[in-house]
């Protein structure tokens, strides 16, 4: 039996057609049928996820409520066979009495606060049945589509060949066939059967595809490029000991990481912040210069920082934090903020401290001969710019020496703390008190008559005579010899008040100890 062309194409490419359909229908119905099955698990592990935290919630709590509501809610899935909770208080376990199920996932609950205390488990076993007739149903539904789609190809295919091949060919056949020797006929190969543009079109067109695949490559790196450098932005955002937060224009937050939580819970006790401009009020006492700092921070663009203190705690601790602030765009085109918070509570506490223990004796904690010494000076002199008086007063002990001797060091050095304890409770915090040097003492009156200075004085008396509790069931009792200069009367600076009350304090040292003189510039000389 004779074929013209077009049925052989036809007969050729309908085999072919059919024979790759068959294949392509199997391989697709197998590979839908797995492709839905993954989805479908992949959903029950999704749906896990959902209720994670009130599964840890209730674990955490012991909530068998809670609990019973997470294997609730999960079984309304018809993908969920069976749900289990384990904690070390209860067991709660739901599911379906009929069809099979599949291998159980299991979630291993930790305490929602953090930390990896294990306080319970997540037992989620999928449904064969009902996940293998969803997955059967999708394959079957999807490869009786690709079938239909590839029928109908095949009948366009036919028509195409038809239109451009076999009846452009069927045509130069009849024309051939009516050309006779000797004829000036010549044959018109029509377009699509010359060779060389059939050719050169199939290069153009691999040309092209192989630009487009090149450019898609490209675009896929750049996508992978961007999406890596987006995980790691997030990793470092996450896991950064400094406080991190976005906010819009208006300090509204948008995000902050688990840092910057952890500062807000450690300063306010407030583990909850609200996504307002409100968070600012938690943190510190003065919101509206915070405001008009970063604002300023945001105008001058540059990498200068402020420092701020953190409203305090319950437990009463200063919190000091170093505050710096950029202006960006993100991928919208709108304008964020994000604010850099460093915790440098410890850099403070250790420059107070350093600069305490530079001022301070170490052993009495108060003024030391240098910082006291300053101090009294300029005193002195805005007294008298102010013309206001002041009393400077030499203050050392009797018979500190013998209980030093006798007692020990130890006990000398719980002498000297408990008078400059007494001394300090008799002052003013506009007052003085100093350790001039051993067991001398300085105290410097701000606005202080002679009369003033002196009853002060006997007070002073009174309260180191009274016993001082050494240890060991043992007491001492020391005096004291008390030189009393008024300023600026009779000295204008320190060196020359210093001098005058020490003459003084050793006018009652020879006069038998343990009382009070006031310099008189008259007896001094004598």
């Amino acid at each position: 039996m004779k074929l013209n062309l077009h049925l052989r194409l036809s007969l050729i490419v309908t085999l072919f057609v059919s024979g790759v359909t068959v294949i392509a229908s199997y391989s697709f119905y197998n590979f839908t049928y797995n492709r839905e099955q993954t989805r479908s698990l992949q959903a029950v592990t999704q749906l896990s996820a959902t209720v994670y935290k009130t599964a840890e919630i209730a674990a955490y709590a012991n909530d068998r409520l809670i609990a019973e509501d997470v294997l609730d809610g999960l079984l309304h899935n018809k993908l969920i066979y069976s749900v289990t909770i384990n904690t070390d208080q209860f067991s709660l376990h739901q599911g379906r009495n009929d069809g099979a199920s599949l291998a159980p996932i299991t979630q291993i609950l930790y305490s929602p606060f953090g930390g990896n205390d294990k306080i319970g488990e997540l037992i989620i076993t999928p449904s064969r049945d009902i996940i293998d007739v969803q997955a059967k149903a999708i394959a079957l539904e999807i490869t009786v589509l690709m079938a239909l789609l590839i029928i109908v190809t095949l009948l366009c295919m036919m028509a195409v060949i038809w239109l451009f091949i076999t009846n452009p060919v069927s045509k130069l056949a009849s024309e051939l066939y009516l050309i006779r020797p000797g004829d000036d006929k010549r044959l018109t190969i029509p377009v699509l059967l010359r060779e060389t543009e059939l050719e050169t079109l199939s290069q153009t067109v691999n040309q092209l595809l192989d630009k487009v695949q090149q450019q898609i490559a490209e675009e896929r790196k750049l996508r992978d490029r961007v999406e890596l450098i987006a995980n790691n932005f997030r990793m470092v955002f996450d896991l950064s000991t400094n406080a991190l937060i976005v906010t819009d224009k208006s300090m509204n937050l948008l995000t902050y990481n688990p840092s910057f939580q952890d500062l807000v819970l450690s300063a306010t006790g407030n583990r909850h912040l609200p996504h307002t401009a409100e968070w600012v009020s938690l943190l510190v006492k003065n919101p509206d210069e915070f405001m008009e700092q970063i604002t300023q921070l945001l105008e001058e663009k540059s990498d200068n920082c402020f420092d701020v203190k953190l409203q305090s705690h319950e437990d009463g601790r200063r919190r000091w934090v170093s505050i710096n602030a950029k202006e960006a765009v993100n991928d919208y085109g709108e304008s964020i903020i994000l604010i850099f918070i460093n915790d440098i509570t410890r850099q403070h506490e250790a420059l107070n401290a350093s600069v305490h223990d530079a001022s301070h004796d170490h052993l009495t904690h108060l003024k030391n001969r240098r910082e006291a010494e300053q101090q009294i000076d300029q005193m002195i002199h805005t007294a008298a710019r102010i013309h206001q008086p002041l009393a400077l007063i030499v203050l050392d002990l009797d018979g500190f020496k013998k209980v030093n001797d006798t007692e020990g060091h130890d006990a000398g050095d719980k002498v000297l703390i408990e008078v400059a304890n007494r001394l300090s409770n008799l002052t003013r915090k506009s007052d003085i008190v100093a350790r001039w040097g051993g067991d001398e003492f300085l105290i410097a009156l701000n606005d202080a008559s002679q009369e003033t200075a002196v009853r002060l004085a006997q007070r002073f008396l009174q309260r180191i005579s009274q016993p001082i509790d050494i240890g060991k069931d043992k007491t001492a009792n020391v005096g004291a010899s008390i030189g009393i200069v008024i300023c600026p009367d009779n000295a204008a600076s320190f060196n020359a008040a210093f001098e005058c009350a020490d003459v003084a304090m050793y006018q009652v040292k020879q006069a038998g100890k343990n009382g009070i003189r006031v310099y008189n510039p008259q007896t001094a000389a004598l």
